[in-house]
């Protein structure tokens, strides 16, 4: 199975399948985006974000929590404790396990999604201050073993690592 993920900039591809662009505005991708609050051995806070993709399971990047003593996943006023994390150190994939969150669940994406030229918005918590988003697109796939590193052309700040990319697609049934 080929994994796509954005390397480059550390989010995950994901759908948001019903929305097309013209729609955008009207869209909240936020819902299913996180903060992720890590704090090192010396006490030393680190900020990332993540992107729910089970009641119970949060995609994020693994430099954000690799070193991390304690780690919690922060949403609309509420902490959440990650009481376990599975990585894929080579890609930087880590997916954090929290007691159960009721928040929206963000689904990976299709590889036959992922196109040059698609319509994306990304989001996460540059700063560790609000939630944001920025629109974009695909602009090349890159191979990169059985997988594709994917060139978008969204800014990109520190905190947000670990966020989502999600794909605009005129799909009739929805995600979330």
């Amino acid at each position: 199975m080929k994994r796509f993920l954005n390397l480059g900039t550390g989010l995950c591809i994901l759908s948001f399948a019903g929305i097309n662009k013209a729609e955008v505005e009207s869209v909240d991708f936020s819902r299913s985006v996180v903060k992720i609050l890590a704090i090192s051995p010396s006490g030393k806070q680190n900020m990332g974000s993540g992107v729910v993709i089970a009641h119970n399971k949060i995609a994020t990047n693994c430099h954000v929590t690799r070193i991390a003593r304690r780690a919690y996943i922060i949403k609309e006023d509420r902490l959440y404790a990650v009481l376990a994390q599975a990585a894929i150190p080579e890609l930087d994939v880590c997916i954090l396990e929290t007691a159960p969150v009721t928040l929206p669940i963000a689904s990976l994406v299709t590889p036959d999604s992922i196109k040059i030229g698609v319509d994306i918005t990304i989001s996460g918590y540059p700063y560790a201050l609000g939630i944001r988003t920025m629109p974009g697109s695909i602009i090349a796939l890159h191979p990169f073993a059985e997988d594709a590193i994917i060139e978008i052309n969204s800014g990109f700040i520190h905190g947000a690592s670990g966020g989502g990319v999600f794909i605009l697609r005129t799909a009739t049934v929805a995600v979330f």
